[in-house]
């Protein structure tokens, strides 16, 4: 595993654009995005796709995430999750052979390992393919999980997300390897782990939550902290993508 920083000097396409305006749009699955009140108006339970094009694939707010609209500093934007608060989202997936996961995250605490950050599970609302998605490590390391594979949920990035400040995150994965970014105001940091990762059906996803902790609570899986954004994409992303999709959004979170 071999880890590259990117000095922030040298980010491809500074614009400053305001959350929402995603600089990529193709193969996104959904895009919910507390900060804009098109996907989350203040109230209720329902957080919208906001999407451009296709079936909205809109999530329901389960156990009341607060959500915060103050500065920066208090969460402007944002849903506090903590134990069994959590969204899932509307609709199945049929299938995925590549995938990217974005997410605005920003932890109270060292979070335990496995814990979900946006994560499908057979026999959780519907989905048939092994666990999936996106989860801390250990000690707020970037992590994974793909078919529910060793070789996936046990990597190690060395990528470690800081409590009590805004970070984006992200994994790209397709056939032979996923690549985990941690994006932050000093830079963007990126891990590499060469693996298979075969296709998959029927994928239902949660924010915010490992759904096995729904049956097993003594897991402890549920993300603790604020999450803004869940995207997830049907296809494998460039580092460049990556770069823009930061460069566009991070003015919101005070970056």
């Amino acid at each position: 595993m071999n880890a590259q920083v990117i000095p922030v000097g040298f980010m491809k396409g500074f614009t400053n654009k305001p959350t929402g305006e995603n600089p990529v749009a193709n193969n996104l699955l959904f895009y919910l995005d507390a900060t804009r009140t098109a996907s989350y108006g203040g109230t209720g339970t329902a957080w919208s796709d906001i999407k451009v094009g296709g079936t909205p694939n809109s999530a329901t707010l389960t156990n009341g995430p607060t959500f915060g609209s103050g500065s920066f500093a208090n969460g402007s934007g944002s849903f506090t999750f903590s134990g069994n608060h959590y969204a899932l989202t509307t609709n199945l997936i049929s299938s995925l052979s590549t995938a990217t996961f974005i997410a605005w995250i920003n932890p109270s605490q060292l979070q335990e390992r496995w814990t979900g950050i946006i994560i499908s599970r057979s026999g959780y609302a519907g989905a048939g393919a092994e666990a999936t998605g996106f989860i801390f490590y250990t000690n707020n390391q970037i992590g994974y999980i793909w078919n529910n594979a060793g070789a996936t949920y046990t990597w190690n990035s060395n990528l470690v997300v800081p409590n009590n400040e805004w970070s984006m995150v992200a994994i790209t994965i397709n056939s032979t390897e996923a690549n985990a970014y941690l994006c932050k105001s000093s830079g963007i940091t990126t891990a590499k782990n060469s693996t298979t990762h075969s296709a998959l059906s029927s994928l239902k996803f949660y924010i915010g939550l490992e759904p096995l902790t729904i049956d097993t609570p003594t897991l402890n899986r549920g993300f603790k902290g604020k999450i803004a954004t869940a995207m997830v994409y049907a296809a494998s992303l460039t580092s460049a993508n990556i770069t823009d999709i930061f460069n566009a959004q991070k003015a919101s979170f005070g970056l």
